[in-house]
């Protein structure tokens, strides 16, 4: 009887460890899949479902969340900053739904620039916390932040 429940206590150990590798992997290549998708902005805006979106000359897209503190201050920074970015096509968006990602971009006045996107659209294109910026030069991603970034490096990178 010791034996037996030895042996499924094993099997059990056994398959709960091969299901963690499992989903590890998983994971991993998901990861993988989404940041080779980001590597182009016209692959991104496929994942995000916008047809025909702008290709400019430079571009920057924001993955931001309104209630994340890091993102508040990133928001702040671009919005006291927006007459630097005339260049540059912004573009903001956000898993959250609509009407509370557009409120939060409107009280910072940059309710213009932002992606309308599915929650799950989002989601597939975006792996990791918030804030994310995305900047492409010429449809090719130059320079991936994430977390918070101080106004001089995402400049710097601009130019």
């Amino acid at each position: 009887m010791k034996k037996t429940l030895v042996y499924v206590y094993l099997t059990v150990l056994v398959g709960f460890i091969g299901w963690l590798g499992y989903k590890g992997v998983s994971k991993f290549q998901t990861k993988r899949e989404i940041e080779g998708s980001q590597n182009s902005l016209e692959s991104i805006y496929g994942k995000l479902g916008v047809q025909g979106g702008e290709i400019s000359r430079q571009t920057m897209i924001v993955y931001f969340n309104s209630e994340c503190e890091h993102c508040q201050y990133e928001v702040q920074e671009i919005q006291n900053n927006l007459n630097r970015f005339r260049e540059v096509t912004l573009a903001f968006v956000s898993h959250e739904p609509q009407e509370q990602a557009k409120a939060f971009l409107t009280r910072h006045q940059l309710q213009d620039y932002y992606l309308a996107s599915s929650r799950d659209q989002v989601l597939s294109a975006f792996t990791g916390g918030v804030p994310q910026l995305l900047i492409y030069k010429d449809n090719d991603l130059t320079q991936h932040f994430k977390g918070e970034v101080k106004m001089e490096a995402i400049l710097a990178s601009l130019e």
